[in-house]
């Protein structure tokens, strides 16, 4: 299946997988090749309505579960200097923000079968490590030292084997 055509100085290459933009012109890399921005684009018509429709219910979904970023409080800082960058840089910062909230939806809580062999026990052992700190890249290009694992928790192989065990009718597998 032919995902796109792109058309320049005359010629038309059929892209089937994304790994063909590598090969656009042997003589250059694709970011060189279409670093002009003289060219054109032509979606398949299935998939840019598959795309039209993913993308409406995927964002409604998230309207109805966590809202839009404007509800999302931008945090952090930025080095936007005109209206414009600092209106993108807010959204982007919101955008951030909702997308943390995303992650808590999955998070479900269910209730343990304590007392179990096989399963978990009411003590735990614990250890505090301390973060790391990792690069991290906006959509507006701006980068920042970030702790990638912010709110993470490392368990042990077993610990996962045993809460799954004590999960009863939750159980999976």
């Amino acid at each position: 299946m032919i995902i796109a055509k792109i058309k320049k100085d005359g010629k038309i290459y059929d892209i089937k997988n994304y790994t063909d933009l590598y090969l656009l012109d042997p003589n250059v890399t694709e970011k060189e090749f279409l670093k002009d921005g003289k060219f054109d684009v032509e979606m398949n018509p299935l998939l840019e309505q598959y795309n039209l429709v993913d993308y409406l219910l995927s964002s409604e979904y998230t309207h109805c579960s966590v809202g839009s970023i404007i509800s999302h409080i931008p945090k952090g800082k930025t080095s936007a200097i005109t209206e414009r960058e600092k209106i993108m840089a807010a959204e982007s910062l919101r955008y951030l923000a909702q997308t943390k909230r995303n992650v808590s939806l999955t998070a479900a809580m269910e209730g343990s079968q304590l007392g179990q062999r096989n399963g978990i026990t009411t003590r735990a052992k614990l250890a505090l490590i301390q973060d790391i700190y990792a690069s991290a890249y906006n959509n507006l290009g701006q980068t920042d030292r970030v702790k990638p694992f912010d709110g993470a928790t490392f368990t042990s192989p077993m610990q996962v084997y045993w809460e799954n065990n004590s999960l009863a009718s939750a159980r999976v597998g």
